[in-house]
């Protein structure tokens, strides 16, 4: 009977203490780095110029072969 109070008990400790930790980890603060953040240039004449240095190609001479087979409808 007193052997099995004392494995009882040891386990119940056991039992806390891991519950304790648990509590203990899960709400520590995270420290995960934080990238630094780069501020958008939003002003116009960036956007502008993101705009002008886009390559899109010769335009006029893929369109030509779509507006052949839209004038033959």
């Amino acid at each position: 009977m007193n052997k099995t109070i004392l494995i009882v008990v040891g386990v119940a400790v056991l039992v806390l203490a891991g519950i304790w930790f648990w509590s203990q980890q899960s709400s520590a603060p995270s420290q995960a780095q934080q990238p630094s953040s780069q501020e958008p240039s939003d002003n116009t004449a960036s956007i502008n110029a993101d705009l002008e240095a886009l390559d899109l190609g010769d335009v006029d001479k893929e369109f030509q072969g779509i507006d052949a087979d839209v004038n033959s409808l």
